[in-house]
């Protein structure tokens, strides 16, 4: 009798065990991974990088400083204007699918004056003419 009682106890245990876990499955499908436009290369400063997601209603999420994003980051909602070198990674989420793949891309800036370009033109013009010769 009370090895009976005791696997009803048991038993018991273990189903209000069960019913107080809440169960989370990932769902099946997951947004699409952002990406950017123009593709990732090297830049003059000034430059506008748009973000774009093909799952139709997706949040993108971002970072500037190559932290990853989340959440809580930057919201994606206009094209982000690049000065300097900047690696940018971006999330997209949407309700009932999985998150996207992370996307990241580094934008290279170049910056010059036109006095340096002067000076290099300058030096090789003797050179290039006397080869022409």
């Amino acid at each position: 009798m009370k090895a009976i009682g005791f696997v009803l106890s048991i038993a018991l245990l273990l189903s209000i065990n069960s019913c107080s876990r809440k169960i989370t499955e990932p769902y099946s499908e997951s947004v699409a991974t952002p990406f950017f436009s123009p593709q990732p290369y090297m830049y003059n400063p000034g430059q506008q990088v748009s973000i774009e997601c093909s799952t139709p209603g997706a949040e993108i999420r971002y970072t500037l400083d190559g932290s990853a994003p989340g959440k809580h980051s930057l919201l994606y909602s206009e094209p982000v204007q690049i000065d300097s070198t900047t690696l940018i990674k971006a999330i997209a989420y949407k309700p009932k699918l999985n998150p996207s793949a992370l996307a990241d891309g580094t934008y290279q800036i170049y910056k010059y004056n036109s006095s340096e370009i002067l000076s290099l033109t300058q030096k090789y013009e003797n050179q290039w003419l006397a080869t022409q010769a």
